[in-house]
């Protein structure tokens, strides 16, 4: 007993003077994770890929998921030049939520919207659960006149995103992703480029 109780003091006194304790940090239970993409200036389109995390035995019925790019923009309310939109929703084959056990509900309802750049996608149970991790939904982005840049593609835009098991709330982590548009060179970088070979063609004659 005398060996036990110097044991439980030794521990207490290392955990208060290194400032460590006894058990693990928290882990959410769920994380929910955007894609990133790199794309050159001018491409029509890019597909996101909207993900899951669980943890071991933790399982899912229902989440919805606040995707936006940027801070929204203009169609927000934002006075930002922030200008990719949503042109489409998709639910592929190898999601994590199937059908019919899983319904699907999209706010706008009908995309591409008039230049959407945030929608809510939710996603309820027929009485099911998940606890499998993996791929949720794709998001199409309409970037054929986007300019050169980064934006970044929000998990849980304006805290809308929420994570539950049969009306409980679970508790969870969002990851954002970033699309890179590369600019195409510049009109007058070509120009320069042009003179400059120009002009080294005519030293060499």
């Amino acid at each position: 007993m005398r060996n036990n109780s110097f044991g439980r003091h030794l521990t207490a006194t290392l955990s208060c003077v290194l400032g460590i304790g006894l058990t693990a940090p928290a882990v959410d239970a769920a994380v929910i994770s955007v894609g990133s993409a790199s794309i050159p200036q001018g491409t029509s389109f890019v597909i996101i890929p909207v993900s899951l995390s669980l943890s071991a035995g933790e399982a899912i019925s229902s989440m919805s998921i606040g995707f936006g790019v940027g801070d929204g923009g203009p169609a927000v309310g934002n006075a930002s030049g922030t200008m990719v939109p949503i042109s489409e929703v998709t639910v592929p084959a190898n999601s994590i939520f199937t059908s019919p056990e899983f319904s699907y509900s999209f706010n706008p309802g009908t995309l591409p919207a008039s230049s959407a750049t945030v929608v809510n996608i939710g996603i309820t149970d027929q009485g099911e659960s998940t606890s499998a991790s993996g791929t949720v939904v794709n998001v199409k982005l309409d970037t054929s006149g986007v300019a050169g840049g980064q934006y970044v593609l929000n998990a849980n835009f304006d805290n809308s995103s929420s994570v539950s098991n049969l009306g409980d709330a679970v508790t969870f982590s969002s990851t954002n992703g970033t699309l890179t548009v590369v600019p195409e060179p510049s009109f007058l970088g070509l120009a320069a480029a042009s003179l400059t070979m120009l002009m080294a063609v005519r030293r060499r004659t």
